[in-house]
């Protein structure tokens, strides 16, 4: 087992810590993130999206977002 650090300029967070991404009433932190290598995204569009509209399904929420790659 090998920890890997993602914090750094090698990955772009496309979930903020400040997002929540669960339907938990005492809880409001990003649980479910996107990470995505630098340099392997040209931009992301529309940023992204948190929908807690799920809660009789699981306690996460969806995250989603539209992200365009350029291919080397």
């Amino acid at each position: 087992f090998q920890l890997i650090e993602l914090r750094n300029n090698n990955y772009n967070w496309v979930i903020p810590d400040s997002a929540s991404t669960n339907t938990a009433e005492a809880s409001s932190c990003a649980y479910d993130r996107i990470i995505i290598p630098s340099g392997e995204v040209e931009e992301h569009i529309e940023g992204y999206n948190v929908d807690c509209n799920v809660s009789s399904v699981s306690d996460h929420c969806i995250v989603s977002t539209k992200i365009s790659a350029h291919e080397a």
